[in-house]
């Protein structure tokens, strides 16, 4: 039976390629994507599709940080004909070293989709984003709610905070490793995001359909929600 790796772990034990390989081999970002990264695309374009900055944002400085991606890009995909500035944050520096040889053009980086120019990360942003992050670092409901409010602290007034992830699991597999996850629950997301200050747009479950998925974690359904940031925060 595989240990349990918790968030200390990461630093070991998370290999980037084989997670790269195992959730993201035939990425292509269409319609022919493979199955067991389609809930994702839909989630992201839906999310994207409909964006629009808040009103007092120049139309030349729209501005987008990504929180906790590890090694992989797809959000960053699909924000980029709509902003103009992107951050990509992470914890790990093996992840952050996947990404750093994609852009360096490393001919055994993963294949992604043309370079994302990387700019300044001073000021505050139209978008924060978390995808599959918080749940495999956080270790209670009260640490998963201040790392939140934290995250929006990052945002500008009627900013957006975009976040998807996994609902009541407690691991899961890259490969042969087996990582912790903090089952956090609905309810738990969506208070988390209202004391931050979030007034949520929209929040949705999917069952954990894909046999791809029950494979490898037993957590029960996926999960995306955005909102925006209250003026008053």
């Amino acid at each position: 039976m595989a240990n349990l790796r918790n968030p200390e772990d990461y630093h070991s034990y998370f290999d980037p390629k084989t997670f790269l390989k195992k959730f993201y081999k035939n990425f292509k970002g269409d319609e022919n994507e493979d199955r067991s990264v389609s809930p994702f695309i839909k989630i992201f374009h839906e999310f994207w599709s409909s964006f629009k900055a808040p009103a007092d944002t120049e139309l030349t400085d729209v501005r987008y940080r990504e929180f906790g991606s590890g090694p992989s890009i797809t959000n960053l995909v699909f924000a980029c004909p709509n902003v103009d500035h992107i951050v990509f944050s992470e914890y790990t520096e093996a992840n952050r070293g996947a990404v750093k040889s994609w852009i360096a053009g490393d001919p055994d980086a993963h294949d992604w989709m043309p370079l994302i120019e990387i700019d300044d990360v001073a000021k505050p942003f139209d978008v924060v984003s978390t995808s599959l992050c918080l749940e495999a670092c956080v270790l209670s409901e009260v640490h998963y709610k201040k790392v939140v409010a934290e995250l929006c602290k990052f945002l500008k007034p009627n900013g957006y905070l975009f976040m998807n992830g996994v609902l009541e699991g407690t691991f899961y597999f890259v490969g042969e490793e087996k990582f912790y996850n903090f089952p956090i629950t609905e309810k738990m997301v969506k208070e988390a995001m209202i004391e931050a200050g979030i007034e949520i747009e929209k929040y949705v479950t999917i069952p954990m359909v894909p046999v791809h998925y029950t494979e490898v974690t037993d957590s029960k359904a996926l999960f995306y929600t955005y909102g925006r940031k209250s003026a008053e925060k």
